[in-house]
């Protein structure tokens, strides 16, 4: 849960870290189609870096939103992410 809101955070420049915005790959979805996954993790060859902190928060936001589509990153207060990312939680987990 800390991670995902780091990863808002991040994303919405409420932590100033250009370094660690920069290693994040949004992807935008085509209007035809929904893509799996706003951000995308991307290919390792070792396991080291797919444990990395960054992608884990990704990978937590990703398996939220597939429960919970209308939780988003980019919008609405950090209450309202906060309430709704607990919902995900709750259904994710109750799996």
């Amino acid at each position: 849960m800390t991670l995902t809101f780091l990863l808002r955070d991040l994303l919405r420049s409420d932590i100033d870290s250009p370094a660690l915005l920069g290693e994040i790959d949004l992807r935008a979805p085509r209007k035809c189609g929904r893509v799996k996954g706003v951000l995308a993790v991307l290919f390792a060859r070792t396991t080291q870096v797919l444990h990395a902190p960054l992608l884990t928060m990704i990978r937590e936001y990703d398996a939220l939103t597939e429960v919970r589509p209308e939780l988003d990153i980019f919008h609405g207060s950090r209450a309202q992410y906060g309430d709704l990312m607990m919902e995900a939680l709750e259904l994710l987990y109750a799996r």
